[in-house]
């Protein structure tokens, strides 16, 4: 992964004769899944996800089959791909388009979270109303070296959550709302950890 964020963007990469970053746009634009993750697994590969997400910003939203099976993937690898792209504006952006549109109203939000994340306004988009799924995130994964993790609290306006939880999400208990930060109007703080 390393050299990843410091090259320039590559629009156009050939892979096989292929021009990958456009052909995961183009597939997204359609409604044949298996399109989709073909073109996934080559943008992935060829280390294109930011160049792919940018350019997913000038497609329609996906057909509602496409939307549903992006979001359980995003709930299993969003974390990973986030980190391939390292420009979550072109993350977030993306995923107003790609992921079923929520629907509901405000909602009371949790997120365990790396303080050096928090500490740097940089807190990721998977949140749940399930305290203690938070809190796990908080003391487990996100308890990263040297500050340890965090636990969030937020009252979520409509306009902020991106999407909600799918039956995945449910199903491995995280009730995973996808949420967008630069439109939350207050996070909270409420419980430090240490790193472990």
């Amino acid at each position: 992964m390393a050299g990843v964020h410091n090259r320039p963007s590559l629009f156009v990469e050939d892979l096989g004769g292929m021009v990958v970053a456009q052909e995961l746009a183009k597939a997204f634009g359609g409604d044949d899944w298996e399109a989709v993750k073909a073109a996934m697994g080559l943008v992935e590969a060829a280390g294109l996800w930011r160049d792919a997400l940018l350019l997913v910003r000038d497609i329609r939203r996906p057909c509602p089959a496409v939307a549903r099976a992006f979001h359980s993937v995003w709930i299993e690898r969003g974390h990973r791909i986030r980190e391939h792209v390292g420009d979550d504006v072109a993350v977030l952006d993306a995923l107003h388009i790609l992921l079923p549109p929520y629907e509901g109203g405000t909602v009371t939000l949790y997120r365990g979270e790396s303080f050096e994340r928090w500490n740097a306004k940089r807190c990721g988009s998977a949140w749940t109303t399930r305290e203690e799924v938070a809190r796990m995130f908080a003391r487990g994964l996100n308890a990263v070296k040297p500050d340890g993790g965090i636990l969030l609290v937020t009252e979520a306006l409509s306009g902020a959550i991106i999407a909600a939880p799918n039956e995945h999400s449910i199903y491995l208990g995280e009730y995973e709302y996808v949420v967008d930060r630069r439109n939350l109007t207050a996070v909270h703080p409420l419980e430090r950890f240490p790193a472990i």
